[in-house]
């Protein structure tokens, strides 16, 4: 008591607040993270479908042969019973059609297309989805683009497996490699906070968003909701906005077995993935959901808890006396502990174990770049993700 009594006003307030920083991230970080990721643990061994439905893989390209070259032989091994692969191809002006020619030779169940040339205020790769999605032959279908493979031959299996009576959408995790390169390493760690937002609002029985890399649904469910209608004049929105509109808590499911997981082909370049962030961040301002709240709230709190604590910091170097300075490093370690058990409970179940020991330094160059992405976006505005329909 005789401590506190010591205290200036302004120390009290600084105390405070880190005391209430630490109570609100503890229970975000419980509710939004960790909780999900238990329930999913422990609903592992739910019944799956009886019947193998026969699945229809759609898969977008535009001058992807290389990666098609790799791709394409993981896809057709797989071990299901029936399916088939349509791989739209937008306009390319590399060997992709070659390519595409050489491999329908050999496969029977490989078909390709093309988006029409021309096409105007549109978005191209909506177009070729909804190309590959009218040429289906079966009710499944199952997205992933040409940059990405399954990393199983029971990646057609695993998720299709989910879809009971009931189940119009399956939830997947397209995993980025950990590689010796501090900017991928910055990407994976990206991309694992991106896919723990999604996928644990989903457990959660949230569902808001969905990624294209991996992700399953009805072809019913397609038309029913009359396709990309709503969102024609975003460049963005294939997958995150459509899975936004029609997803609920009792059509959809997650799914993160192992054989579940894809993989992204790293960029070579790590413009191409700023490129990419600054895409999808795009269409967040049209995510609807009480639920997409806590999100956003959460990547504010995370960047106000470092800024926030480096003035504590700062000023109690000057002010504080060592007690409180050291009740308040306290306060962080524990809380960062706690985030990292949660993360380490992710990774390990999404195969990304490998990034924790790189998450203290990688996790504030992420808030910076966050922050830098956000102002970029800010002076780039729309004009590169939207479009003005003609209605004349």
């Amino acid at each position: 008591m005789e401590m506190l009594l010591n205290l200036s006003p302004l120390e009290i307030w600084l105390w405070g607040a880190t005391a209430l920083l630490f109570i609100i991230h503890f229970v975000y970080t419980y509710i939004y993270y960790t909780a999900p990721i238990k329930q999913y643990q422990d609903d592992a061994k739910k019944p799956y479908a009886t019947e193998k439905p026969s699945v229809s893989v759609i898969i977008y390209a535009k001058n992807e042969s290389e990666n098609l070259q790799k791709t394409l032989p993981l896809l057709l091994a797989q071990d299901y019973p029936t399916f088939e692969i349509i791989v739209i191809n937008d306009g390319s002006t590399d060997e992709s059609y070659e390519l595409l020619q050489t491999f329908e030779a050999k496969h029977k169940n490989l078909y390709h297309s093309f988006v029409p040339e021309g096409v105007k205020y549109l978005s191209r790769k909506k177009l070729a989805l909804t190309i590959g999605i009218k040429a289906a032959k079966y009710d499944v279908l199952l997205f992933t683009d040409a940059n990405c493979h399954p990393n199983s031959t029971q990646w057609i299996a695993s998720m299709a497996r989910n879809f009971v009576p009931g189940i119009d959408i399956v939830l997947g995790f397209c995993s980025y490699p950990v590689s010796n390169s501090f900017e991928q390493r910055i990407a994976a760690l990206d991309n694992l906070h991106f896919g723990i937002e999604y996928l644990a609002a989903a457990i959660r029985k949230s569902p808001y968003m969905g990624n294209g890399r991996n992700l399953a649904y009805r072809k019913e469910l397609f038309f029913k909701q009359k396709g990309y209608a709503k969102t024609l004049n975003l460049q963005a929105g294939e997958d995150d906005l459509f899975i936004n509109s029609v997803a609920n808590k009792r059509n959809t499911f997650v799914e993160l077995s192992s054989e579940s997981i894809v993989e992204q082909i790293p960029f070579d370049r790590f413009k191409t993935w700023k490129e990419m962030k600054a895409s999808r961040n795009s269409t967040i301002p049209y995510l609807k959901g009480g639920h997409i709240f806590g999100s956003r709230l959460g990547g504010f709190i995370q960047f106000s808890l470092l800024i926030v604590l480096l003035l504590i910091i700062m000023i109690a170097c000057c002010t504080m006396q060592l007690w409180s300075l050291l009740g308040a490093l306290t306060l962080y370690i524990i809380y960062y502990s706690l985030k990292l058990i949660t993360l380490h409970r992710w990774a390990s179940q999404l195969q990304k174990k490998k990034l924790i020991r790189w998450v203290p330094l990688l996790s504030v160059c992420l808030v910076f770049y966050n922050s830098y992405i956000y102002i970029y976006r800010l002076f780039k505005g729309n004009r590169d993700y939207t479009f003005r329909i003609d209605n004349r």
